[in-house]
């Protein structure tokens, strides 16, 4: 597992269709706690936020539809279209397409497997494939790609018109400890700018986010480089952080295509302690130019949580941030285990103002208090999202392990914090509105 809890989950957003002033509608993805009980599979959720802030909750839905493995769904995307989302199965390496343009009653309606067969560079046969994890669709609507979320240096990239696999690509960049060489690289999430050129991709185990642009022809990427996530590498050895070091899990871009902002599982502290973070920290970075990543004038926002009097066992982590807009972004921010009282202690949703292509600052690093606990992370998957006009925020489980099936609802405009339970068994883990 490599400290990072692979389970199940998968978020979707949704909307009604040529309904521009209904209440926003968000869809959930769930695994479950136990499978005593026939019907209790995976499934998937819809909520009718409804007037100022009062949920209504439909489903489960598509129960023995979504696979056959228990806890195996992960991310959702919904298309431009509105009227159909993905959904990744991860075991099953698979993605599914469902019809949502009722949001009472989703519908299955396709699926991709994972696997490409190609030859080598001898002309023998060789099948690439990859688990399914997360998954991003480009602002165009024409291309999906899927990251695995495991040691994985694969990428896959589906064609959302046909609705067929184009091809996995292996991902590799020049080896900086031998000029000349390459080496491959991981992809644990992914995200698509709005330029629908650039693709910025978290490689946790490397430390770094690594990037490139799409080919012309959208099955595969060129140009990757990889950006180190510390903020003093050694001039001797680029392998080696002398400074803070991040492990990234998730990547949200600002609408604008203009900043990324990277959630970091865990950090490892400057050995000197003379830049040690006040507590979790997020990487800001800049997108220049399609294809062109670097660090941003904030590259370290830390104290996302905060270190506390209780909290004995580290800075904590964040799993997924969301942007409300250009200005405004959220974490979902996880303090550690509390080893003075042997007790996990509720997540905490951070907000963030961004005042600069790269450049932001911590607003409150407590805006909320969270109904769930995990302290671990899933790779990529969306547990956070922010509806039209910066006003409702969702937030469910940043891993099963310990999962509630309470999701967190704040609106901000009426001050407002309410606890959405779905049913009593489920794991909700990725939301998302639209």
């Amino acid at each position: 597992m490599n400290g990072i809890f692979r389970s199940s989950l998968f978020a979707a957003v949704i909307a009604l269709p040529n309904l521009a002033q209904a209440d926003p509608w968000a869809i959930v993805a769930s695994g479950f706690t136990d499978d005593t009980q026939g019907d209790v599979r995976d499934a998937i959720y819809s909520i009718d936020i409804g007037k100022n802030g009062s949920p209504k909750v439909y489903g489960p839905f598509l129960q023995g539809e979504l696979g056959e493995s228990s806890n195996d769904i992960f991310d959702v995307a919904v298309l431009p279209n509105h009227t159909e989302a993905l959904v990744t199965l991860f075991g099953a390496s698979r993605v599914l397409r469902i019809n949502i343009s009722n949001p009472k009653k989703p519908v299955v309606t396709g699926a991709v497997d994972l696997t490409y067969d190609t030859v080598d560079e001898n002309g023998d046969p060789v099948t690439y494939g990859l688990f399914a994890e997360d998954i991003a669709v480009s602002p165009d609507g024409s291309l999906a790609i899927v990251s695995d979320g495991g040691f994985s240096p694969y990428l896959a990239f589906i064609d959302l018109k046909e609705f067929k696999l184009k091809s996995i690509q292996l991902l590799q960049v020049d080896d900086p400890a031998s000029p000349g060489d390459k080496i491959s690289i991981y992809a644990n999430a992914c995200a698509i700018a709005s330029d629908n050129k650039t693709v910025l991709l978290a490689d946790y185990y490397n430390s770094s986010v690594s990037y490139g642009k799409l080919q012309w022809s959208k099955d595969s990427l060129y140009d990757i480089k990889s950006l180190f996530l510390c903020d003093q590498v050694d001039p001797a050895d680029a392998t080696i952080c002398l400074g803070t070091q991040s492990a990234p899990v998730n990547i949200a871009i600002s609408p604008n295509g203009k900043t990324a902002i990277v959630a970091s599982a865990s950090a490892t502290l400057d050995p000197a302690g003379a830049s040690t973070p006040a507590g979790g920290l997020v990487n800001v970075l800049q997108i220049t130019s399609p294809g062109v990543v670097v660090a941003g004038k904030s590259f370290i926002l830390d104290g996302l949580p905060v270190n506390d009097n209780l909290n004995a066992g580290g800075p904590g982590g964040n799993q997924s941030v969301a942007f409300g807009s250009n200005t405004w972004a959220y974490v979902l921010t996880q303090p550690s285990y509390d080893d003075v009282n042997s007790q996990v202690r509720k997540n905490r949703l951070a907000k963030l103002k961004i005042t600069a292509p790269g450049k932001g600052k911590v607003v409150n690093s407590n805006l909320a208090p969270l109904a769930s606990e995990g302290t671990s992370q899933l790779f990529g998957v969306d547990t956070l999202d922010v509806g039209a006009s910066n006003r409702y925020i969702l937030t469910s489980n940043p891993t099963q392990s310990g999962g509630t099936n309470i999701l967190t609802l704040i609106d901000q405009n009426a001050n407002k914090l309410t606890g959405v339970p779905l049913r009593a068994d489920a794991i909700p883990v990725g939301v998302a509105f639209k």
